[in-house]
């Protein structure tokens, strides 16, 4: 086995139906050429349970996660055909990023439990910024020891080598364009260049921080419009998903196009207010269909209190 082309006719295994190493799995073997009925998904979990089938011939191969991964490949029982353990490693496979570690319900759920919700999502924020803030020893000195698996030393390498799929909170700069509206600039004021200029970083120029989704659609009534951005540049939600969605898509405006625009996102978008430093590999050709941009916002919505 060289390549997911060669799993024909083999067990995969996955977690369980319908998880994202589900979905993964599928989604490379379509890649590679496959029909999803050329293999067999075959739901094993993780850990001991996944190894045992592997050691047992119920599966040949599968998609799985640390510390499985490093587990198999320590002893020997594995190698690796792709591997997605790194954010260079991932955009290798997938060409971007894979958000597989995350929350995911359905709508009617969270408007029905926005109080459980809510309280999930402050747990998986305040987690992931205290992966972001402390080592690989110091967050495997807090977890249970079943999680070594008699290997405390195997779980800190891998843990290390796969801290960056996590979310740092970090800065970015995404390309937004200027603000015409914006008070500083009708005053002759200069761009906004965020944390290049708080830490006197030419390289940060432009990089702003990545807020949080919550609340994102809170207004004081339904009348109120809102403005996105950290200038204000959007209007809408729809305008700022369709632009991470097409950023790199559509061509550059001639001459000045506001908001209010029937050209703003349609035809063309405005050149970044900072044209140094824009973020290239994540975001601004996403290739979703209309459909799936309504989705995400009408998703981000069900995250604003009412």
């Amino acid at each position: 086995i060289g390549s997911v082309a060669d799993l024909k006719g083999l067990g995969l295994g996955i977690t369980g139906l319908g998880s994202s190493t589900d979905f993964l799995t599928e989604y490379l073997l379509v890649k590679a050429g496959l029909k999803l009925s050329d293999v067999t998904p075959i739901p094993v979990g993780a850990g001991d349970s996944l190894i045992a089938a592997m050691q047992h011939d119920q599966i040949q191969a599968a998609m799985t996660t640390e510390p499985t991964a490093a587990r198999l490949l320590s002893t020997g029982q594995a190698r690796v055909l792709v591997d997605m353990r790194s954010l260079t490693g991932t955009r290798a496979a997938l060409g971007g990023t894979y958000p597989a570690a995350c929350l995911y319900m359905e709508t009617s759920w969270v408007a029905a439990h926005r109080e459980t919700v809510q309280k999930l999502a402050n747990a998986f924020v305040r987690t992931l910024r205290f992966i972001a803030s402390h080592s690989a020893a110091e967050i495997a000195a807090l977890m249970p020891e079943d999680f070594y698996v008699g290997d405390k030393d195997m779980y800190v390498r891998a843990l290390a080598e796969s801290k960056s799929m996590f979310t740092t909170f970090e800065h970015y700069n995404t390309g937004i364009p200027a603000n015409p509206l914006n008070p500083d600039l009708l005053l002759g004021g200069a761009a906004d260049i965020g944390l290049g200029l708080t830490l006197n970083d030419r390289a940060r120029d432009g990089q702003m921080k990545i807020p949080t989704i919550r609340n994102a659609d809170k207004r004081a009534n339904r009348f109120d419009v809102k403005s996105y951005m950290h200038n204000g540049a959007f209007k809408t939600l729809e305008q700022v998903v369709h632009f991470y969605n097409t950023r790199d898509v559509l061509p550059r405006c001639r001459g000045l196009v506001l908001p209010t625009d029937p050209r703003f996102g349609r035809d063309c978008w405005p050149a970044p207010e900072v044209a140094a430093n824009v973020l290239q590999d994540e975001i601004g050709n996403l290739k979703l269909t209309a459909p799936e941009e309504a989705a995400i916002v009408a998703f981000i919505k069900t995250l604003s209190d009412r």
